[in-house]
C-alpha cells in the first residue's frame, strides 16, 4: 500500500503540479544565475563560471543536480534569443572540467553547424545592463514551459531562428 506522501506526488505529477513547481524553481534559479552573471560581467568582462559554480551559486548539489543546472542555463539561453542578445551560459557558464564550453550545448543539425559562429558572437559581445534587463524580460515572458519546450518552440523558427541568434540579418 502507499503512503499519502507518494499519492500527493502521483495527483501532482498526473495534474502537473510537480512539472509546474520545477519550472517555477528552474525560472528562479534561471534569474538567480543571470544576476549573478550581470554582477560579475558588469565588473570583468572576461569573467565565466562553471557548472559547479553556478550549482553553488544556487545551493545546489553539482554532481546530482547536473541535469537541473542544464535545464536552468538552457532557460537562459532561450531567453537571450527572445532578448535579441548573443547566448550568455552557452558562453559564461562552462564545463567544470577543463572549463571549456559545453560542445552538446547546440546539438542537432539546425544548430550544430553554426556552434562556432554562435561562440564567436558571445565573444565579441561586451555585455551592458540593457542586455541584462532585456535578458531578464524575457526570462519573466517565457511562462512555466520547461527549457526543452521552449527550444521546441524556437526551433520552429528554423534557419530563420538561426539567423536571428547570430544577430544578422533574417532572410525570407
Amino acid at each position: 500500500m502507499r503512503d499519502d506522501a507518494q499519492c500527493d506526488r502521483s495527483r501532482a505529477k498526473s495534474t502537473g503540479k510537480e512539472a509546474g513547481v520545477a519550472t517555477a524553481v528552474q525560472h528562479a534559479d534561471s534569474v538567480m544565475i543571470v544576476e549573478h552573471l550581470e554582477k560579475h560581467l558588469l565588473q570583468d568582462p572576461a569573467y565565466h563560471m562553471t557548472y559547479s559554480d553556478a550549482a553553488a551559486v544556487l545551493g545546489r548539489n553539482a554532481a546530482s543536480d547536473g541535469r537541473h543546472i542544464g535545464q536552468v542555463t538552457s532557460r537562459i539561453d532561450a531567453a537571450c534569443f527572445y532578448a535579441k542578445t548573443p547566448f550568455l551560459a552557452m558562453h559564461r557558464v562552462r564545463e567544470t572540467y577543463g572549463g571549456k564550453i559545453n560542445p552538446r550545448s547546440f546539438g542537432g543539425d539546425l544548430w550544430h553547424p553554426h556552434t562556432s559562429a554562435l561562440v564567436a558572437r558571445a565573444e565579441a559581445h561586451l555585455w551592458s545592463i540593457a542586455d541584462f534587463e532585456n535578458i531578464k524580460r524575457a526570462l519573466q515572458s517565457l511562462g512555466d514551459d520547461a527549457a526543452t519546450l521552449q527550444w521546441k518552440r524556437i526551433e520552429r523558427f528554423g534557419v530563420k531562428g538561426v539567423q536571428m541568434a547570430l544577430g544578422g540579418p533574417v532572410t525570407p
